[in-house]
């Protein structure tokens, strides 16, 4: 699974509110839901890392 996936699966799980993180990182809302043709760059990875208090070495 890659990394995008493991998030939106991470705040699927965890009920946490995609629309908030999206708000609160700027992150395109369907990275975080898992709905993009693309993948997070690293940048985003780790703002929304950040944001959820998540190791982001977790993720690897």
């Amino acid at each position: 699974m890659d990394i995008t996936r493991e998030i939106a699966e991470y705040i699927r799980k965890n009920n946490i509110s995609a629309i908030e993180v999206s708000e609160k990182t700027m992150v395109d809302i369907n990275l975080l839901l898992g709905k993009s043709e693309r993948k997070m760059t690293a940048t985003e990875m780790l703002e929304v890392c950040s944001y959820l208090g998540i190791d982001p070495l977790n993720l690897l």
